[in-house]
């Protein structure tokens, strides 16, 4: 089984209005809270880490599904 280990740095300066940095292996991201929840809006918020880490997820498991069945993938 491969290994499941991942690393993930978090880093945040100023309190509500300030903004940070998430970073991984392939990953360096700003992160903020959004400007309507008194936010600077100054990187992505929490919805989008969380949706993009979903969609990245069902994309690598629709590609592996499909591929072991023999179902070649050009492009998704």
């Amino acid at each position: 089984m491969a290994d499941m280990k991942i690393n993930v740095n978090a880093f945040w300066d100023g309190g509500v209005t300030g903004n940070g940095t998430l970073k991984a292996e392939y990953l360096d991201t700003k992160i903020a809270i959004p400007t309507s929840l008194g936010g600077s809006g100054n990187g992505a918020n929490p919805k989008e880490v969380l949706v993009a880490s979903v969609t990245t997820c069902y994309a690598a498991t629709l590609t592996f599904v499909l591929e072991s069945r023999k179902l070649p993938v050009a492009e998704l």
